[in-house]
């Protein structure tokens, strides 16, 4: 179960970063 829920949260967070990173380009 917790490693289920740090997957979630370092895929939200890289979701972020893309997102982010797409919109400064």
């Amino acid at each position: 179960m917790e490693s289920v829920l740090i997957m979630l949260v370092h895929y939200i967070e890289s979701t972020k970063f893309r997102v982010s990173y797409v919109r400064i380009i």
